[in-house]
C-alpha cells in the first residue's frame, strides 16, 4: 500500500460479473487483465472506497487508446463488481 493509503494490483478472474467483464475484454482483443487501483477511506463516518479500473490497449482495435473507468462504493468488494 502506498503511503497515500492506495493500493494497487491485476483484476482477478473471480465467478460472477468480475470473470464476464475480463472474458468481455478479451473478446474485443484486450489480452493483459486489467488493473486497478483503490482506497478505502471513512467519511463523515461512513466507509467508502474508491476504484479505478485501467484497460489496455487492444490488439483487434490497435487505433483505440486504453482507457479506465473509477466509481466510489462502500468497500472493495463491492466497488470492484459496481466498476465490473
Amino acid at each position: 500500500m502506498a503511503d497515500n493509503g492506495w493500493s494497487d494490483g491485476i483484476c482477478p478472474a473471480k465467478l460472477g460479473l468480475p470473470k464476464l467483464l475480463l472474458l468481455s475484454l478479451k473478446h474485443v482483443g484486450v489480452v493483459d487483465p486489467p488493473e486497478y487501483t483503490y482506497r478505502e477511506y471513512n467519511f463523515r463516518g461512513t466507509l467508502r472506497c474508491d476504484l479505478m479500473i485501467f484497460v489496455g490497449k487492444r490488439t483487434l482495435y490497435p487505433d483505440v487508446d486504453p482507457w479506465f473507468i473509477s466509481t466510489t462504493g462502500f468497500r472493495f468488494p463491492d466497488t470492484y463488481r459496481k466498476a465490473a
